[in-house]
């Protein structure tokens, strides 16, 4: 019990090292005309620690029509951006690609929009697996509610997407809920991560579901997560160590949450003895 008190404790303090830093909170910018606002490596050091995976998350405060954002690299190589943009928040999801161009350099740019504030998120699995074999609407199998109940109004939620079948006008996936309403669902051309952010509305839905089930029509869909603000590997690490430690000791998974079972009690990585 000492050593799980000892490497949970060690546990806790590397954890706090993890924890997501703000990229960039200053001064609203205006984005009029391309005009971009360079984000160094030097000066927000979090960009180092970008991973395949991680998302960026840019809070934008005032729109004009046509308003357009693009993610570059610090040298003025366009990676990813996005249209139709409105008022409140939006992710981006960084591949092996754009993680290492961030690593070296961000530049927020675009037209038409106005932000202040850009934060980097880590994925937090909420179903893995995999579904979807061409045909219509293949849905996979019922999802325990309590999955979802920790998030809350702008909380993240995406969906990996591969496989798209050729020759289909329509490519689509969703979170169904009680087996007739739709939640989260978008209509793709490519393959790729797709993330929702939730309203007020999602998250009561969420709360008063008795069915979540993912489905896809034409695709395969791979993944279901949200985002954190400290990195999910930092606890299978610890843990894993005590694990090669102990004989006695074993790692589970419940509700999508790391336990070691330890001479038949149940902890979690903080070290408590869990119900």
């Amino acid at each position: 019990m000492r050593k799980i008190a000892l490497f949970c404790g060690a546990l806790i303090a590397s954890m706090m090292t993890l924890n997501a830093e703000v990229v960039y909170n200053g001064e609203a910018h205006n984005v009029e005309s391309w005009n971009a606002k360079q984000l160094p490596v030097a000066d927000y050091s979090v960009l180092a620690t970008a991973k395949a995976g991680d998302a960026l998350v840019i809070n934008v405060t005032a729109v004009e029509d046509g308003a357009r954002i693009t993610l570059q690299s610090k040298d003025w190589h366009g990676w990813t951006d996005k249209y139709d943009v409105t008022v409140g928040r939006h992710a981006f999801v960084l591949t092996e690609a754009t993680a290492d161009s961030v690593r070296n350099g961000l530049i927020v740019t675009g037209e038409k929009y106005t932000f202040d504030k850009v934060e980097l998120v880590y994925p937090k699995s909420l179903w893995s697996g995999t579904l979807g074999d061409g045909s219509d609407w293949a849905q996979g199998d019922q999802l325990e509610p309590t999955l979802f109940s920790g998030l809350t109004e702008g909380d993240l939620l995406s969906f990996s997407v591969t496989d798209l079948i050729e020759g289909q006008e329509w490519h689509s996936y969703a979170l169904r809920l009680n087996w007739e309403t739709n939640i989260c669902e978008g209509w793709i051309s490519t393959a790729g991560t797709f993330v929702h952010i939730l309203t007020e509305e999602d998250v009561t839905a969420l709360s008063s579901a008795t069915a979540i089930v993912p489905l896809a029509r034409y695709l395969t869909l791979t993944d279901i997560n949200t985002y954190v603000d400290t990195r999910s590997d930092g606890p299978t690490t610890a843990i894993d160590e005590l694990q090669s430690d102990e004989a006695q000791s074993t790692k589970i998974i419940r509700n999508g949450q790391l336990y070691l079972m330890y001479k038949g009690a149940m902890y979690n990585v903080q070290g408590q003895i869990a119900e």
